[in-house]
């Protein structure tokens, strides 16, 4: 179990995210107007309808050739009207003044893609009627921002006050506001900044590009916070951007957490908010699609949120804002119990979000916007909360504190796995003062491995489900071992890689023993290739006693020649045998008629467990036929045979 930890040790501060909806317009409306709340009209023309009412209190949808208007608009009291050139009239009483004058709805009728600043604009304008001239302020955020930005309304055509948008604001984060108007002795409102209205971006596929290119020629994980318009799935999505898929070229996929494996494009699953990819393309790149604004989905009190399901186990997912979220601010939900923001039990997830680099997981704070991450539930039924709410944090890595000066109880070594072009960097293991004999807050767990790359992992005794890619122990009093995993490779050769050796105190002495019975003395840092065989290892530090006890506990108390595996075999097969002390050892192949085929091994080694594969071939490297051999084994005064089956 995790222990308790003073605040200076704990991952999150928390805090709280609001929002509620308002108006939301899509981009391709190139001009709008906001109007004082009240009751709720119905307008159309020859090509464009307004269908109001609803909750704030407009929300009705309206759909034309060219245009599409969603959610809350704000209309007064009102008849109906039409015409060719997209003119709503209403009347009746406003907040500020009696009556209102015809209201313009400038539209310039051009694609989005052509939308040039200061060339075509989106116009917010209020309109007055009686009672002399008006001043007033635009307030206006991108989504989720903490605060609002204001500038002074200028005069429009007639009585009208207008602010114009700058092609800046036309972002995948939409736009939040609200207007002052000030008329005389009154001050009117539309919208306030606790309620502000909404313009959702609609944007084409040029509109909806991720803003920095991915990484070439390694793995990231990536997501798109976007609503795609029409088809999500990732042919559609991925390969107008990428160009038509060629795994020399780009390659995505998504884990899957009930195959504990990656499913590959184009069979990956659609593309929503919150669902995030492993990618990997061999040049810089952007990807997008045509979509809009993600708007919450949940509100509780006065704070707004999107949903994300999680599995048990191991879930990838993204931010679906395209913006950066505190994780301190994300809030749980499980068994209709909503947790408070940056409440996260151990029992139901890990408190910690792994980011890859492209070789090394991170353990990050903040929740970046285009991006991917994985998360470790240990419960099934867990809903993440994602607030609409802006970032106060930078992302960064927690346990960063690498460079502290060494001591007897604080070091850390460095390990790192290589693989053909990939690597597993950023493992460590080591001591803390604050660290426990088992689990506990610095052994952060190792996430899935992008796809195609080396795996290092260390094994905590007691813990049979679970890989840590840290396991920090107490200061020690004579030694510890660690417990190493590697995953397996018959394609390229691994290289295990061990660094910051000098941090380990100058009356201790490390051990390397792999799972073939070879021992590394560890007097400074190295580099060694595994053999094909080796998945497992114990790192072994401590005094001279304790090196040598546990060393002696490991190997074998007698020699033994173990059956071949596979056997009947095609075309290679394993023999294993254990040494209880070094030696000179002789590993033979004979054939029925006692015939020697080829010698194995002939050579000096040390104490252990150790595996030779044959590949079926005689000592002029010819293929031998099928049949009965035998393989006999001389160590020392050791002598031993057994018999295997070759079968083509």
């Amino acid at each position: 179990m995790k222990k308790n930890i003073s605040n200076k040790y704990k991952r999150n501060r928390y805090g709280k995210g609001w929002c509620r909806f308002g108006l939301i317009v899509p981009l391709t409306v190139l001009a709008f107007i906001a109007l004082p709340l009240s009751v709720s009209a119905q307008m159309s023309s020859t090509n464009y309808s307004l269908g109001a009412g609803g909750p704030v209190p407009g929300g009705g949808f309206s759909a034309s050739t060219n245009n599409t208007l969603y959610g809350s608009f704000p209309f007064i009291t009102g008849g109906t009207s039409a015409s060719s050139g997209y003119v709503l009239n209403s009347g009746g009483p406003s907040i500020a003044v009696n009556a209102y004058a015809a209201l313009n709805l400038v539209y310039t009728n051009s694609p989005l893609e052509d939308f040039e600043k200061a060339v075509d604009t989106l116009k917010v304008a209020y309109f007055g009627g009686a009672g002399g001239a008006a001043s007033g302020f635009f307030y206006y955020r991108l989504g989720g921002a903490l605060s609002f930005q204001s500038a002074a309304m200028q005069a429009g055509t007639g009585d009208t006050l207008q602010y114009i948008l700058g092609e800046n604001l036309i972002t995948a984060r939409g736009l939040e506001y609200y207007i002052t108007v000030t008329k005389g002795a009154t001050i009117s409102s539309i919208g306030s900044s606790a309620s502000p209205y909404r313009i959702r971006s609609d944007l084409d596929n040029a509109g909806g590009q991720r803003p920095t290119s991915t990484a070439a020629n390694s793995y990231r994980m990536v997501s798109l916070p976007l609503q795609v318009s029409g088809t999500n799935n990732v042919l559609t999505v991925f390969s107008d951007d990428l160009g038509t898929y060629d795994p020399t070229s780009w390659r995505l996929g998504r884990y899957n957490p009930a195959t504990d494996a990656v499913t590959e494009y184009p069979s990956a699953p659609t593309v929503v908010p919150g669902r995030a990819y492993w990618l990997i393309t061999r040049s810089a790149d952007t990807y997008g699609a045509a979509g809009r604004t993600v708007f919450p989905n949940r509100t509780i009190g006065p704070a707004q949120y999107y949903t994300v399901t999680l599995d048990s186990g191991w879930n990838q997912f993204g931010n679906p804002f395209a913006f950066n979220v505190d994780w301190s601010d994300v809030r749980i939900e499980y068994n209709s119990t909503v947790l408070a923001a940056g409440d996260h039990p151990d029992s139901l997830l890990e408190d910690s979000l792994y980011r890859y680099n492209g070789s090394a997981y991170q353990t990050i704070t903040v929740l970046e916007a285009w991006s991917g991450v994985f998360v470790l539930t240990n419960r099934a039924g867990v809903t993440l909360l994602v607030p609409f709410r802006q970032g106060s944090g930078t992302p960064k890595q927690f346990v960063d504190d690498y460079a502290r000066p060494a001591s007897i109880d604080y070091w850390n070594l460095n390990m790192i796995l290589r693989s053909g072009e990939f690597a597993d960097e950023g493992n460590f293991i080591g001591v803390r003062y604050e660290a426990e004999e088992g689990p506990d807050y610095f052994d952060y767990s190792e996430p899935p491995p992008a796809p195609g790359s080396p795996q290092l992992a260390f094994r905590i005794p007691g813990e049979e489900n679970r890989l840590r890619r840290s396991d920090y122990r107490p200061p020690l009093a004579d030694g510890a071992t660690w417990f190493l995993e590697f995953s397996a490779s018959k394609d390229h050769k691994r290289t295990l890689i061990i660094e910051d050796v000098e941090q380990i105190p100058a009356d201790f002495k490390a051990i390397l023993v792999l799972d073939n019975g070879r021992n590394l003395d560890v007097t400074a840092d190295i580099e060694i290739e595994l053999p094909v065989d080796v998945t497992t290892a114990r790192l072994v530090i401590g005094r001279e006693a304790y090196t040598s006890n546990e060393i002696a506990s490991i190997l074998p108390g007698e020699y033994e020649l173990g059956q071949n595996y596979p056997n009947p075999f095609n075309p290679e097969t394993n023999i294993q045998f254990a040494l209880p002390e070094a030696g000179r050892v002789e590993l033979e192949v004979y054939n029925v008629l006692g015939q020697k085929v080829i010698t194995l091994v002939d050579e000096q080694l040390p104490a252990g467990y150790h595996t030779v594969i044959w590949d079926g071939t005689d000592s002029r490297g010819m293929k031998v036929a099928s049949g009965v051999y035998f393989y006999r084994i001389e160590a020392n005064e050791f002598n031993s045979y057994r018999k295997m089956l070759l079968l083509k």
